[in-house]
């Protein structure tokens, strides 16, 4: 039981999860989930976007793909009903039975952001590893382009 406290704890403080107390006002933590969340809409967007990289995709990395624009869409969907709460709480407060809603919001969005950790733990090793094939490829191919951290010499005339 304790090790699987101290497990969720540590996934809570790895995907950036605002610690609560349990007798604060959910509407208080608005901010700090938005920030959680952003966090993630960030990471797996960009992570998205770097499967156009790649000319070709073999199956593992289209269906990473897919699970990242799917995943993308939903956190964005997050964001968007998230923000528009935080303007109602900014705006003049929540009723009781709205901060209720609002908790089990907390709660699908956390969840969400654990998903999305998943998610990129998984997919950056094998993105990783894919460039590496890449320009290990090009380099035999003798397409190789200097890797970033190689200085090129500049060209004279």
């Amino acid at each position: 039981e304790a090790d699987r406290e101290a497990a969720w704890s540590k996934t809570l403080k790895t995907v950036s999860w605002p610690e609560m107390d349990d007798d604060a006002l959910p509407s208080t933590y608005c901010g700090k989930v938005m920030n959680c969340l952003g966090k993630w809409q960030l990471k797996i967007s960009d992570m998205a976007k770097s499967f156009d990289q790649f000319s070709e995709l073999d199956e593992c990395l289209e269906q990473l793909k897919q699970q990242c624009l799917e995943l993308s869409k939903t956190l964005n969907a997050a964001g968007d009903k998230l923000a528009d709460t935080n303007k109602k709480v900014v705006l003049g407060g929540l009723e009781p039975v709205q901060q209720d809603e609002l908790k089990m919001e907390f709660k699908s969005v956390r969840n969400t952001c654990i998903e999305a950790l998943n998610l990129h733990s998984r997919a950056q090793p094998y993105l990783a590893h894919t460039r590496k094939l890449l320009r290990k490829r090009k380099a035999e191919e003798g397409q190789e382009t200097p890797h970033k951290s190689v200085k090129q010499e500049p060209t004279r005339k």
